[in-house]
């Protein structure tokens, strides 16, 4: 009898040790601590684009931008930005319609067919709320825009991309389709 209730306490003290080294490796294996609170902000990127075509029929050799576009800075952070201009004739390529592009001289034509802002040779742009004068005239070729264009419609599409000046790749910011003809 007393080997049975040997037996039994040893079995006891056994199960507890057992237990014991179970829940200390678990313990070990999922120490956790935790740190205090960290608040950041985030900084945003927007523009906003204001400007107009000539709402009459167009003829070559006319300017067909009645008020210059501009984009208006209302991002928080310092930031790139660059546009591509695409004329668009009969769901084609209409780049050869065109006489003249007219953009403000602080953009500057890259072989990817983008123009990037550079102000003083330094393309970023600081939150300051100023405005950016992008198109400025718009002027299609009357060797090629004749009679057989008469009463057809010519898009404009112009793409505006900006991102904040590190860390990340180019983001599409918005565009805007606009008809003229």
């Amino acid at each position: 009898m007393k080997k049975k209730v040997i037996c039994g306490i040893l079995i006891v003290l056994l199960v507890f040790a057992l237990s014991l080294t179970a829940k200390t490796i678990k313990a070990w294996l999922y120490d956790t601590k935790n740190t205090e609170q960290v608040s950041f902000t985030l900084g945003k990127v927007q523009y906003t684009l204001e400007g107009s075509l000539s709402d009459d029929f167009v003829v070559p050799g006319e300017n067909i931008v009645s008020s210059p576009y501009k984009l208006s800075n209302l991002s928080t952070i310092t930031t790139q930005l660059r546009i591509k201009v695409i004329i668009i004739s009969d769901s084609q390529d209409g780049s050869n319609l065109v006489e003249s592009i007219s953009l403000s001289e602080n953009w500057a034509l890259e072989n990817d067919g983008y123009y990037y802002y550079q102000d003083d040779e330094n393309s970023i742009i600081f939150p300051d709320n100023n405005s950016i004068v992008v198109l400025e005239s718009l002027v299609l070729d009357g060797n090629v825009v004749n009679n057989n264009y008469s009463g057809k419609s010519v898009g404009l599409k112009l793409v505006f991309e900006a991102k904040q000046a590190d860390y990340v790749t180019w983001e599409e910011l918005g565009n805007i389709n606009i008809n003229v003809g």
